[in-house]
């Protein structure tokens, strides 16, 4: 099965931040824990896709110059685990985010994060004044992204490398025990079937 990767699509902010103080706080959702400069504003997508319907999650927190988004999206619980390409699948990820905001790449490499596989890529937007920083998690059921948003050219330094590197997935919890199996009754003994005497070596001889 092909499995359709759908990321969220970036939305470059830069041009409608607002002047807000940085007041950095450790926001600690369901499954990922992040440094963020602010209480982030929470939203959710459901689409239908070709894996199945699939839920967007997002958290984001736009400044003066800078934006800071973490989402995720929640893939059909058999959807990822019939992925056999994870490269090919950050591949066509990347291809979309890039896509979306009619950038140009400029930087890319592999991530690890809690054995999960990811990629970093940066890319200018050419239609606005911004660099892209995006971060991608294959991490089933779900696909994380962490994207840092910034004046063009400038590095990730500072506030930035904090929020990037603060994103950590939490470990899944153990699947719950399985309650024992219910007891057979005991079947009763059968009688020993009496042993058959051998037919003779040569049944057509004369005794």
């Amino acid at each position: 099965m092909k499995i359709a990767f759908r990321l969220l699509a970036i939305v470059l902010l830069l041009s409608c931040f607002a002047c807000t103080r940085k007041n950095w706080q450790t926001v600690k959702e369901n499954g990922f824990t992040v440094d963020m400069p602010g209480a982030p504003a929470r939203n959710q997508q459901t689409a239908p896709t070709p894996a199945g319907q699939i839920t967007s999650y997002t958290y984001s927190v736009e400044l003066k110059n800078e934006g800071y988004t973490v989402a995720y999206t929640e893939y059909p619980a058999a959807a990822l685990e019939k992925l056999t390409d994870t490269e090919k699948f950050l591949d066509n990820g990347r291809a979309g985010a890039i896509a979306s905001f009619n950038g140009a790449l400029t930087e890319e490499h592999p991530l690890k994060l809690s054995n999960y596989s990811g990629r970093e890529f940066s890319a200018d937007a050419k239609d606005k004044d911004a660099t892209v920083t995006d971060r991608i998690y294959c991490a089933p059921p779900r696909v994380y992204q962490v994207i840092y948003e910034r004046p063009k050219g400038t590095p990730i330094a500072g506030d930035g490398k904090r929020f990037l590197d603060s994103f950590s997935i939490e470990p899944a919890p153990p699947a719950a025990p399985q309650p024992p199996a219910a007891p057979q009754p005991a079947t009763s003994a059968q009688p020993a079937t009496a042993p058959q005497p051998a037919a003779p070596s040569n049944p057509g001889a004369e005794k």
